[in-house]
């Protein structure tokens, strides 16, 4: 078997949860992946979308205003969401920013009836979305749930604005030492376990620039959790940097890269 990351061989294959799955040989990468996935196995079906939006509320209100702090959400922008689910998400960004021109992406039948109900542009598949510019592109909690992300990160790509920036979230496969004893393998629809490597590879091979993982508090919905909710928001970027992310959230550009055989040095 080769990764569907960087092409190596796996160097075992173990039983998770829910699937048996491989794990990359190649140390620059460690990517983990169920074996004989099915390219509709990572579709997952909304059961409760109402209990789901009560959960989050309060979390996507402060994610939105997060998104705005960092220019991701303005007046105006064109948004592109991938796996909008049942919307709730969307719903939090159009009250914090009304004029936001939002295209959702949704495979599952379900929640795309929903989408368009509540007056959303979606579709069911990103081939079907032909026009582009997007200022900022959302992917949360999806990239584990795509048959080929890296095909889907270039589609992505091919549909932004120069400078366009991507906000993305997943659980981590395997952390920076080894540990598997993540929520990654606690839903059936995942399909890809990320290494901090392994999401780096992707997204450069997609040909991003600027990747970043970082410690997004507002994903977590504790900031307003009291005196215990404040010192775990100060504890886990610290943590994140002595023991590696448990949860990897960031950004990445469309951007142009340096070829290294001609780029200049800095004088």
């Amino acid at each position: 078997m080769q990764c569907p990351i960087c092409g190596s061989h796996e160097k075992e294959v173990f039983a998770a949860k829910y699937v048996r799955a491989a794990c990359c040989s190649n140390a620059l990468c460690g990517h983990i992946w169920a074996v004989d996935a099915l390219p509709d196995a990572g579709v997952q079906i909304k059961i409760s979308p109402e209990q789901e939006e009560n959960r989050y509320r309060a979390r996507n209100k402060d994610l939105a205003q997060f998104l705005i702090k960092r220019r991701l959400l303005a007046p105006d922008y064109r948004l592109l969401d991938l796996g909008s689910g049942a919307g709730h998400i969307l719903a939090a960004l159009t009250e914090a920013v009304g004029s936001l021109q939002i295209v959702a992406v949704e495979p599952d039948p379900s929640g795309l009836a929903r989408l368009r109900a509540q007056g959303f542009t979606a579709y069911s598949s990103l081939a079907d979305v032909s026009d582009g510019d997007f200022n900022s592109v959302t992917m949360i909690e999806v990239i584990e749930h795509l048959s080929d992300p890296i095909d889907v990160l270039t589609q992505v790509r091919n549909r932004m604005a120069d400078g366009g920036m991507i906000f993305f979230t997943t659980p981590v496969g395997e952390t920076r030492y080894g540990g598997r004893g993540t929520n990654a393998y606690d839903t059936p629809e995942h399909v890809h376990f990320f290494t901090e490597r392994s999401l780096a590879l992707a997204f450069d091979k997609a040909d991003f620039t600027q990747f970043r993982l970082e410690t997004v508090n507002e994903m977590t919905g504790v900031l307003t959790a009291g005196a215990k909710g404040q010192l775990k928001n100060l504890l886990r970027p610290l943590r994140a940097r002595v023991l590696g992310h448990r949860h990897l959230t960031g950004f990445a550009m469309k951007g142009q890269k340096l070829n290294r055989a001609t780029a200049k040095p800095k004088p």
